[in-house]
């Protein structure tokens, strides 16, 4: 490791030690703009568990990973649902905020499979990967198929996440570039993967088909699943929320939403856009119980086996 990544920034180390109120965005962008007026392009942040990663902050979503504000609920699920041993697999890992802490979590023993399109980012992605031994960076597009895909990256200045598959949405506007795809189905039967714990999916979109080459993926693993649903990028890919709950529920699984450490069981119609976290009926009871020792809360009524109980 370089010696400007052994050691967070005092801003940063700040910053993670208040709490997200009202403001914090605000004040994270601030004084990562400060950095930058006085020379300083790159920061050092910590995702948890001693992990460093090193962030560009004149990018936003990097600022806001390196002002401890960036997704804090999924850091947040990550920390009570996974153990050493197990296996996590990241679709749309961007440079590997949460990779980096996953990989921490499941240790030496566990693997960590973090899929990221963007050359750029996955260039970052296996930087911040290399100290850990089970963990793997793989440029590939995960879709419904396995093939070459075009990938359009971002256009926008400062806004390294938004690039996306060709098939959901091409702005023509971005670099283009060919890559690999695979579905999941794919990868898990050529790379003799034989569990996986956890999966986040954030693909701008491709969520929906990411799903659909993943039957035989979810019917085998049964894998927690932590995804984004937002019904405008679905409707560019010619997808709906919908589709993504239909899948999942079709498979056995149930659905939360995600608002901080709250959870509320997800009704039929989804909301335009939301964080949910997907529990299989096997695993659900389990999993809401080290959710809770980890200070998350239920609400709403969750349906297991026929049987309605209440969470509160």
């Amino acid at each position: 490791m370089d010696k400007y990544q052994t050691r967070v920034d005092i801003l940063s180390s700040a910053l993670a030690s208040i709490p997200l109120v009202r403001g914090k965005h605000w004040l994270a962008n601030t004084l990562a703009r400060l950095q930058i007026h006085r020379g300083s392009q790159w920061g050092v942040c910590s995702p948890g568990n001693g992990t460093i990663l090193r962030v560009n902050l004149r990018d936003r979503i990097q600022r806001l990973m390196w002002g401890h504000c960036y997704e804090n609920h999924v850091q947040a699920c990550l920390r009570a649902l996974l153990s050493s041993g197990e296996t996590y697999v990241d679709v749309g890992a961007h440079i590997g905020y949460h990779a980096v802490l996953a990989a921490s979590l499941v240790g030496a023993e566990g693997n960590v499979y973090a899929f990221e399109a963007d050359p750029g980012n996955f260039e970052r992605l296996q930087e911040n990967l290399r100290s850990f031994r089970g963990a793997a960076a793989i440029n590939k597009a995960v879709w419904r198929t396995t093939g070459v895909i075009v990938f359009e990256r971002s256009s926008e200045e400062g806004e390294s996440g938004w690039g996306t598959l060709t098939e959901v949405r091409d702005l023509k506007r971005g670099e283009h570039a060919s890559l690999p795809a695979i579905s999941l189905d794919d990868w898990s039967t050529e790379g003799n993967i034989q569990d996986v714990s956890l999966i986040k999916i954030d693909a701008e979109g491709s969520e929906i088909g990411i799903l659909r080459g993943a039957q035989k993926f979810l019917q085998r693993f049964k894998p927690i699943i932590v995804t984004e649903i937002n019904s405008v990028l679905l409707q560019q890919g010619d997808g709906t929320s919908g589709e993504i709950t239909e899948v999942l529920r079709k498979h056995g699984y149930e659905l939360f939403q995600l608002n901080g450490k709250c959870l509320r069981a997800l009704g039929a119609a989804a909301p335009q856009f939301c964080e949910v976290l997907c529990l299989h009926v096997n695993q659900r009871d389990a999993a809401i119980q080290r959710l809770r020792t980890r200070g998350f809360s239920a609400g709403g009524s969750f349906k297991g086996t026929g049987n309605e109980q209440n969470a509160d």
